[in-house]
């Protein structure tokens, strides 16, 4: 066995010294100088288990400083992975498995509402898109409405008449950013589902009255409700954001006049504010609906300012280990925004953007083939593998060292994705 490890590292380092440039031989080496100190192989481990063990020192080599662009049909296997990693999440009561620990196996007992609805958003974003609507991702999404639909609380009657997500079974209070992706879930999934509007259509109209209700005059959104003290005074940059979504999302099933106003008075009070980095990635996404609705030279200004603040603290965050899928996800939206409305330069800029930072998260996502990642510790390069190469397949990890599989990052790394392929592309998934 001994034997056998030698000959396919010598191998692996041949073919390695073959493509490799200079700053790859570097890392190759690095990695080569330690890897005869990794506790890799039990003796009866077999030779393709060795080569997985060194196909993941490939991937990781490969990580490096990679430029590639994605290819249409590997941009659709990512999302597709990652739909898939989400569907296999479900829990029984229609939720989604929050955490994933793929090298132990197991799940974190922990939670987060308003990621819970956004990982309904993302999956009704995927699913209106094909044009085969596959039963296993129906089933999934009609049990986590239901799950929505079960833990809503119902306004104070001195409140007005809607209903709002709360944050856990047994409190009495709501955070408006849960009720507005959820409810982009269900307008996404009756405009697929045309047949199911009867089914849907009084939540669609308590949780869009619950929106309408949360709007303070002449500013943003309260952002969160209790049953018991009403509506809170605060706003949210997250959330005003995505009320603004769900609310052109509503308008375009189901136009007023009113919705029209309330946003645009919405947009002129967020425009005057300081740029805030947790209001882009929201914002970007309902002004790329608004602009396709009304255009407005004041949508693109503000789009274009704003993301040329965020390109240069994209610039800086390169060699961040971190999982960087929601700043992404805001630029993959405002790229539709200024399409055909500023420099082809500036596209060309924000483009690279979103290739180099899609290139570089691809090595965040487990594949069930690849059961083994090296990671560096403290101690040096170590291979791990997978507890249950099923389970963690297509999921994104939280960072190169935090390696657990949160629903929010495969959330917003499939929405980028989905963006990067059908609108900026222009292709279909």
């Amino acid at each position: 066995m001994a034997g056998a490890k030698r000959r396919l590292f010598l191998n692996f380092s041949i073919t390695m010294l073959g493509y490799c440039d200079m700053k790859r031989i570097t890392g190759f080496l690095l990695v080569a100088c330690l890897f005869l100190n990794i506790p890799i192989a039990k003796a009866k481990t077999t030779e393709d288990e060795l080569r997985l063990q060194l196909s993941a020192i490939s991937d990781y080599l490969n990580s490096i400083n990679s430029k590639a662009v994605l290819s249409e049909e590997q941009l659709r296997e990512i999302i597709n992975d990652g739909v898939m990693w989400t569907l296999r999440a479900q829990a029984a009561d229609g939720s989604f498995n929050y955490e994933y620990r793929p090298f132990a196996g197991d799940y974190i007992n922990d939670n987060g509402m308003v990621r819970q609805a956004g990982t309904l958003f993302m999956l009704t974003e995927v699913h209106k898109t094909r044009t085969e609507k596959p039963k296993e991702e129906v089933e999934v999404i009609e049990n986590a409405i239901r799950y929505f639909a079960e833990i809503s609380l119902k306004g104070n009657p001195d409140d007005g008449e809607f209903a709002c997500i709360k944050n856990a079974t047994k409190v009495e209070r709501c955070d408006l950013g849960s009720t507005a992706l959820a409810l982009i879930g269900i307008i996404n999934f009756v405009t697929a589902h045309p047949d199911k509007n009867a089914d849907y259509q009084e939540l669609l109209d308590l949780y869009s009255s619950y929106l309408l209700k949360a709007k303070f005059p002449n500013k943003g959104f309260s952002k969160r409700y209790e049953y018991n003290t009403g509506f809170s005074d605060t706003e949210s940059p997250f959330y005003n954001g995505e009320a603004m979504l769900a609310l052109v999302r509503f308008y375009q099933y189901e136009p007023q006049e009113e919705l029209k106003t309330l946003l645009h008075n919405t947009f002129f009070y967020l425009k005057d504010k300081e740029y805030e980095s947790p209001l882009y990635l929201w914002i970007t996404a309902a002004l790329k609906e608004m602009q396709a609705l009304w255009p407005n030279d004041e949508f693109l200004t503000y789009t274009f300012d704003f993301t040329k603040e965020r390109l240069v603290y994209s610039y800086r965050r390169h060699h961040t280990k971190n999982n960087y899928c929601a700043p992404l996800e805001g630029l993959t939206s405002a790229y539709s925004i200024l399409e055909g409305g500023v420099s082809t330069e500036f596209l060309r800029q924000l483009k690279n953007e979103i290739n180099y930072w899609q290139s570089k998260t691809t090595a965040l996502q487990l594949k069930e083939n690849r059961p083994y990642r090296l990671v560096l510790d403290e101690t040096g390069p170590v291979l791990l593998k997978v507890a249950n190469p099923y389970l963690s397949h297509g999921g994104f990890l939280t960072s190169e060292e935090v390696l657990t599989q949160r629903i929010d990052f495969t959330q917003h790394c499939v929405s980028s994705y989905l963006q990067k392929l059908v609108d900026i592309d222009g292709v279909e998934l």
